[in-house]
This record gives structure tokens, C-alpha cells and sequence, in this order.
């Protein structure tokens, strides 16, 4: 993408600005499953949506088939080069599956912060629910007490008066 607007730039145009067009149009050209033609270099003006604006003059990449640059094949008669594989560099970042694998931890701990402040504000509801009953519960308990004594001290009085006054 650098080299990209490195060359337009050089080439007077305003790389620079085209920046998020380059980057989009190479998202575009990866998430076609064919990457190919972009890994080794040849990308024809059709080879995405929008590819004439940046491909201007490159030879339109045969359908079906993966474009390879210009190399002849190997002779037969002559021993094969031995090419030793250099490992890839790491990773710069995190592959696009493990950022959308963060995205969904980050929105399941928000569900879950949400669902934990829910369930305090239904805790604190409920504790305010019962010191309410509570206090009914307090109240009537002490009318019940105050009539149990009014029953008991009406008991007392006319137990005291059948034994002043017996019924014969």
C-alpha cells in the first residue's frame, strides 16, 4: 500500500489522498479469495471493482486462470536451484479473526456488566421491598401486642368480677 502511493506520488498524482481508495480496493481484492495476482505482483485493471482508477495501462488478468509473472520453466537437463525457505516475519498485528474475536469478548463483557448493574439495581429494589415489609410486618406486630394486653387485661377484669360477684 506504501509503494502504492510512493508511485502515484512520484508519478504526480496525490497518493496521499487516495490512501483509504488503495487500502480499500486491496481489502476488496483479498476478500475475493484469490490473492494470487496481488501476492506476486500482477493485478490487471479488472481484477476489482474500481481497478481501472489505480491500474491504469496493466494487462487485465486472465479469467479463470492465476496470473504468474513471466518466467520461464525450468530446464530439464539443468539441476534444480536449492532455494532454502526463510521463515515468514511475524505477524505485525493481530489476524483479522482475532481482532473480531476481541470484538465479541468486548461485547459479551459489556452484556455482562450490564446484566451484573441489572441484577444490583433488582437486589437494591428488593432489599428496599422487604425493610418496607419489614417495617409493616414491626407495626403490626405491635397492634397485635397492644390488643393480646387489651384481651388480657379484659380477661383480668371479669375474672376479678365473677369472683366478686359468683353466679348461682
Amino acid at each position: 500500500m506504501d509503494s502504492a502511493v510512493l508511485l502515484l506520488n512520484g508519478d504526480g498524482a496525490n497518493g496521499e489522498g487516495q490512501r483509504d481508495e488503495i487500502v480499500g480496493l486491496i481489502r476488496q481484492f483479498v476478500g475475493s479469495g484469490d490473492t494470487d495476482p496481488l501476492r506476486i505482483g500482477v493485478v490487471g485493471a479488472s481484477a476489482v471493482e474500481g481497478g481501472d482508477d489505480f491500474f491504469r495501462g496493466a494487462p487485465d488478468v486472465p479469467s479463470g486462470t492465476a496470473a504468474r509473472p513471466n518466467v520461464a520453466p525450468p530446464n530439464v537437463a539443468q539441476p534444480k536451484a536449492i532455494v532454502k525457505k526463510t521463515p515468514p516475519p511475524p505477524p505485525v498485528g493481530p489476524s483479522p479473526a482475532d481482532r473480531a474475536r476481541k470484538i465479541q469478548l468486548e461485547r459479551h463483557v459489556r452484556d455482562a456488566q450490564a446484566q451484573v448493574e441489572r441484577a444490583q439495581r433488582s437486589v437494591a429494589e428488593a432489599t428496599e421491598q422487604l425493610t418496607q415489609a419489614q417495617r409493616k410486618v414491626d407495626d403490626r406486630l405491635e397492634v397485635l401486642h397492644a390488643r393480646e394486653s387489651s384481651v388480657a387485661e379484659a380477661q383480668a377484669s371479669l375474672a376479678e368480677f365473677r369472683r366478686d360477684w359468683p353466679e348461682r
